[in-house]
């Protein structure tokens, strides 16, 4: 589908497409209209889809709207595996009346799942159905990838629901509210694995609450004295792509003790 008016989906299956550029499934851009480059989708299903520059199963960049269904095994050459959202695009707008499943993607470059560019944002536009998983990669990497969050899970109550039930990075960042608890944002989060493990107190324990990657001027995580460091099913990620002194991940100071369980 290559649309540049309004296309609305329902109960949709679009499966198995390619795309020599973008938009392997679908390609939706503004045209002259005022009302052009809307693309609606609720609860459909894209799957196997493949485009060698950008979104392996959709290229948007003016307005979208996904309201449940699911994205998998998607892929590009480029970026923006499942979904490439464009530099021109309106934040994306999103829920789950129906799970929302957006997953299992590859981009060869950047992006395995959803892709946004330039500062674009996802919003959220009501609560996710249980068994939502969506994942997301910003091109600047870290800052506020969704907005609105707050209004459908309770602000003043920031422990209610976390959003890392929901959201997940492809790029192993860590994930937070902001903004009084009203937005979601992708952080490296290495400083505050050390400050959790100087905080730790000897013979302690300290239990690692999400995915973290350091970013290029992070260093080592040192440990001082004898602590456990519970990983907790997640990941520390040094993120170095090549071989550098100095490297570890973590370094354990002469006279300390580390157990990792």
């Amino acid at each position: 589908i290559k649309n540049f008016g309004v296309t609305k989906l329902t109960d949709c299956e679009i499966n198995y497409n390619t795309a020599v550029k973008e938009g392997g499934a679908i390609y939706s851009d503004k045209d002259s209209g005022d009302n052009s480059g809307k693309l609606e989708l609720t609860n459909c299903t894209l799957i196997g889809n493949y485009s060698s520059k950008k979104g392996g199963a959709i290229f948007s960049d003016y307005m979208l709207m996904i309201n449940g269904g699911t994205f998998n095994n998607n892929s590009t050459r480029g970026t923006g595996g499942a979904i490439f959202v464009g530099g021109d695009s309106k934040p994306v707008e999103i829920q789950g009346g129906t799970p929302l499943v957006i997953k299992n993607s590859h981009a060869e470059e950047d992006g395995n799942n959803i892709y946004l560019r330039d500062g674009r944002k996802l919003k959220m536009m009501g609560a996710f159905a249980a068994g939502s998983e969506i994942w997301l990669t910003m091109e600047e990497e870290t800052g506020t990838a969704i907005t609105d969050y707050g209004t459908y899970y309770n602000a003043s109550d920031p422990d209610s629901i976390s959003p890392t039930q929901f959201f997940h990075s492809d790029n192993k960042l860590a994930i937070r509210r902001t903004n009084n608890n009203m937005d979601v944002e992708l952080y490296s989060g290495w400083k505050d694995v050390q400050k959790l493990i100087n905080n730790t107190s000897e013979g302690g324990i300290a239990v690692i609450d999400n995915d973290y990657t350091a970013e290029s001027d992070d260093k080592a995580l040192d440990v001082k004295k004898n602590i456990t460091i519970d990983l907790n099913g997640h990941t520390l990620d040094r993120a170095l792509k090549d071989q550098e002194d100095n490297g570890n991940v973590i370094r354990v100071i002469d006279g300390a003790e580390l157990t990792i369980t």
